[in-house]
């Protein structure tokens, strides 16, 4: 989903970090997608930090969900969405309230939904808005899987 280029990129003499990382002054974009920005808190030797990752799928938002443990948790996250999906004609970032896997009883297709602060709802399957879905499974929730430093033993 994301892009990069030689020409963005940053030498390691003028960034802090590991030294195994490459940094990017912008990475390209290439789908008008949904995706997750993505607070985690880290404790590494005795030390706190957050890191902010871009997150394009909710399988890898699942996968950082079941990964949570004492020295990586989640602090927040927010759905990043084009304007064809929030229907507001641009871009929107608004903090996730739950991602669910729907099904369509009629024809049994299945899809995401994301719902939002604010009480809104937004999802890319076919049926969504036509007919009522029904929730199979919570992938995420923030009231059951954000946490901050404090929660976990950290600073």
């Amino acid at each position: 989903m994301f892009t990069t280029y030689h020409s963005a990129s940053i030498p390691n003499a003028i960034t802090s970090g590991t030294p195994r990382a490459l940094h990017w002054a912008y990475v390209e974009q290439e789908w008008l997608w949904p995706w997750f920005y993505v607070q985690i808190g880290c404790t590494e030797a005795g030390e706190s930090f957050t890191r902010l990752l871009m997150i394009t799928t909710v399988s890898d938002l699942e996968q950082m969900v079941a990964e949570q443990g004492q020295h990586f948790w989640l602090e927040q996250v927010q759905l990043v969405t084009p304007g064809q999906v929030n229907k507001q004609g641009r871009w929107l970032m608004e903090p996730l309230i739950e991602v669910s896997v729907a099904q369509d009883d009629r024809d049994n297709s299945l899809g995401h939904v994301f719902k939002v602060e604010g009480d809104r709802c937004y999802s890319l399957h076919p049926s969504f808005g036509k007919r009522d879905l029904v929730t199979t499974e919570v992938v995420f929730s923030s009231s059951q899987h954000l946490r901050t430093a404090s929660l976990t033993g950290g600073d």
